[in-house]
């Protein structure tokens, strides 16, 4: 990825935040390129998965 490069990054379904964590601390590991925020289509909101996430986080839909 060039530096300077802005991510949002892309998953299906948020839960427990674990994988959406990860890829914000594997993509925050390279030099010169920023995560700027996450979309999910799917947010189970009981698991409180957001609160492990350091990026603003978009869901289409809610599941409570």
């Amino acid at each position: 990825m060039p530096v300077g490069s802005k991510i949002i990054l892309l998953d299906d379904l948020l839960a427990t935040g674990g994988t959406l964590a990860a890829g914000e601390a594997l993509i925050g590991n390279i030099e010169g390129v920023e995560v700027i925020a996450n979309v999910v289509i799917w947010e189970i909101d009981f698991f409180k998965g957001r609160e492990k996430l350091q990026k603003p986080t978009h869901s289409i839909i809610h599941l409570e």
